[in-house]
């Protein structure tokens, strides 16, 4: 069992990684489902993994970090249904 967290722990390190990198080279961009998506799995990961070890500063803090990748989501989300009602307008 503690492996599947293992490899939980270094897939949300990667993604994390990945879409600061991603987002530093210009290969993604901070408001597209890219970066929220690599961002929230990134975080949710690091938190499942923190809480096996008992970091709960790292809890709270990757607990924030998925809220604000629902967030970012949802006005992705809300975002497009505008403009899809504008267009049909």
């Amino acid at each position: 069992m503690d492996l599947f967290f293992d490899i939980l722990g270094w897939a949300g390190m990667t993604c994390l990684l990945a879409a600061y990198g991603f987002l530093t080279a210009g290969r993604i961009v901070a408001n597209g489902w890219q970066y929220q998506v690599l961002n929230l799995f990134g975080s949710a990961f690091l938190m499942t993994y923190s809480v096996k070890l008992a970091a709960w500063p790292s809890v709270v803090l990757n607990l924030i970090w998925v809220g604000i990748g629902i967030v970012g989501i949802a006005m992705i989300v809300r975002a497009r249904s505008r403009r899809n009602v504008s267009a049909a307008e």
